[in-house]
């Protein structure tokens, strides 16, 4: 594997078939499949399983190795891990109906997706804002609220935000590293669904971070994502590819009977 990989999954445009989702759970491992029969709802469930199939998939692709091959676990911070090789690092995040995924070699790698237009438990963007002050030091509000409409000063924050969250992923550290000691300077480049920009930075307590690379896109026109890559080298940025779900089954060999009973469990949830 030269290059990273970057993958993207609309679960929104996924109506799984009783054929589809019984055969996703044969392919995932008994405790994931147990995880994901856990959720009460059918779009919590369906992220989840998207966002294992994406690692499964990515993996069977890149090592040459056949899905029963595989075996994952879940690490510090109940991050999944590839048991056995060490030198192929992965990222998997969630929010609104994408899932995605960031792979490297031997490079620390984190992966953040935000829907830009959501304002949860706060009665107006002001109110969100307030709530999330401490998030962002005084260069990032101003960077935030000198944009002139609400619709572009919540892309701003959740960019800002996706920014924090991949490297913090990619560390290996909670969000209680305390996100006023990172202060990121946007990229002044524009950027949409075409194209990847890295020309954001990072500072820690006011040092520059140089190791590090942000890959910067979006998805659609309300889901921005971040790769961070330690060490990135000098090649173009990766652009996320969406892939669907017969992208993602296409060469994963189950691992177990498949059980229609899975999907009975599936189709119940809210």
């Amino acid at each position: 594997m030269n290059r990273g990989l970057r993958w993207a999954f609309n679960t929104s445009i996924w109506s799984p078939t009783k054929e589809e989702w019984v055969l996703a759970c044969s392919c995932i491992q008994a405790e994931e499949k147990e995880r994901i029969s856990g959720f009460v709802h059918a779009k919590d469930a369906k992220l989840s399983m998207g966002g294992r199939l994406l690692i499964r998939r990515a993996l069977v692709q890149l090592l040459g190795l056949p899905n029963t091959a595989i075996k994952l676990t879940r690490g510090d911070r109940n991050k999944p891990e590839l048991v056995g090789n060490d030198n192929v690092q992965f990222n998997v995040s969630h929010d609104g109906c994408y899932v995605v995924l960031a792979v490297e070699q031997n490079r620390k790698v984190g992966v953040d997706v935000m829907q830009m237009t959501r304002r949860v438990g706060a009665s107006s963007t002001a109110e969100f804002f307030r709530q999330m002050n401490r998030q962002f030091t005084e260069r990032e509000w101003q960077c935030i609220l000198r944009e002139d409409t609400e619709k572009s000063q919540l892309a701003t924050f959740f960019r800002l935000w996706c920014l924090k969250e991949s490297y913090i992923k990619a560390i290996g550290r909670g969000i209680g590293i305390g996100l006023q000691h990172m202060e990121f300077t946007l990229s002044p480049l524009t950027w949409n669904q075409s194209n990847t920009i890295t020309g954001s930075t990072l500072t820690l307590d006011g040092v520059v971070v140089n190791e590090w690379t942000f890959e910067e896109s979006y998805l659609d026109n309300e889901h921005c994502v971040c790769a961070a890559v330690c060490c990135h080298d000098n090649n173009s940025p990766n652009k996320f590819i969406e892939v669907n779900i017969t992208d993602l089954l296409t060469s994963l060999k189950p691992l177990h009977t498949p059980n229609q009973l899975d999907y009975d469990k599936y189709f119940t949830k809210l």
